[in-house]
This record gives structure tokens, sequence and C-alpha cells, in this order.
């Protein structure tokens, strides 16, 4: 697990090389996404500071009080090397969230955020500070975005090959197949 300076500063680098510009709000929104997926895929958190839950989102109070001063600006920052002192499993982590989300604006990470469950579930408004965010929270609910991420590619690949075959030709799926265990087992044994 690194410091989320470490962190922060690897993602500055990486994003630099990849011409993407970074706020410091959409820092913020950055770290989630790759703090949470980074709990569903290894099980492990990439950096130890806790998120809360402020009214624009997200927000890890170490970053903010770091960034702040650039309000609505970029963060100038010179490329280094946190980004090459990271694990495969860190860079990989990074590399995604930024090809994925990174030329997302600030204010639709914002959005996306308030319709999560971890932040909705205990954003509470006109309160002074916010919430703690878990990260049990954070796993739980990025475990569930994969999953369904994954039932979409097996749903693909399935209507891929459906609509390869002649209908006669076809499989059929016993009706005891519910659940994407049930399908690995029944492909397993069949």
């Amino acid at each position: 697990m690194i410091s989320v300076m470490t962190f922060a500063n690897a993602l500055l680098d990486r994003a630099g090389e990849k011409t993407i510009k970074v706020t410091h709000l959409k820092l913020q929104k950055l770290a989630y996404y790759c703090q949470g997926l980074h709990l569903a895929v290894y099980d492990l958190p990439l950096f130890s500071d806790e998120f809360e839950a402020w009214r624009h989102g997200p927000v890890v109070s170490t970053l903010y009080h770091e960034y702040k001063k650039y309000g609505e600006q970029f963060i100038p920052h010179e490329p280094g090397k946190a980004f090459f002192a990271l694990t495969p499993e860190n860079q990989g982590m990074i590399d995604f969230v930024l090809e994925s989300l990174g030329n997302s604006g600030e204010w639709a990470l914002v959005h996306s955020t308030h319709d999560e469950a971890p932040w909705k579930g205990v954003y509470v408004p006109m309160a002074y500070g916010g919430a703690a965010i878990t990260k049990q929270s954070l796993k739980s609910y990025f475990d569930s975005v994969l999953v369904s991420k994954q039932d979409e590619q097996l749903a693909a690949v399935m209507d891929t090959y459906l609509k390869s075959i002649a209908t006669t030709d076809r499989v059929r799926l016993p009706k005891a197949v519910t659940s994407e265990d049930d399908f690995l087992s029944w492909v397993k044994n069949a």
C-alpha cells in the first residue's frame, strides 16, 4: 500500500504523459475510482487514506488540503518517476482509470459518484465535514460493478455465438443455470 500523496504524484505523472488535464476535484474522483476498483480486483486498498462523503462527492481530505489552492485551475505538475516506482498492479489500475475516465469532465465524475452507493449511502446534506466512506463499502460496490461488467461481456459473447450458428444447432441452457456460477459450472461439465 502506498501513501495517498505517492498515488497522487503517480497519477499526475501518468495523466501528464497522456495529456489529461486534472483539477483538484477531478483528482478526487479519479482517486475514488482507482481505490474502489483496486479493492474489488486485488482485495487490497491502493492507499491507506479514507474517503469522506462531501457535497461534491468522495474526498480524501489530505488531497483536498494539498491541492485546494489550485481552485478550478489544472494542477501544474512536473512529471517525475512516481508512476514507475509503483507496482505493475498499481500502474495498471491508474492506466485503466485514466483510459476509462481520464477524459471525462470533473462535473460528470461528480455526478457519477452521486449516483453510486458508497457516497449516496452516507452523505448528509448540510453537515459539516463528511461521513466516512468505508473501504468495505467501496469494495462491495465495485465488486458488484465488476460482476455486472462480466455479465455484460458474457451476454455479448453468447449473443455473438448465437448469431453465428443456425437455429437448429443451438445449445440450450438447462433451466438450472440461473447465475454466472451455474453457467461456469455447466460449461466445465458439458
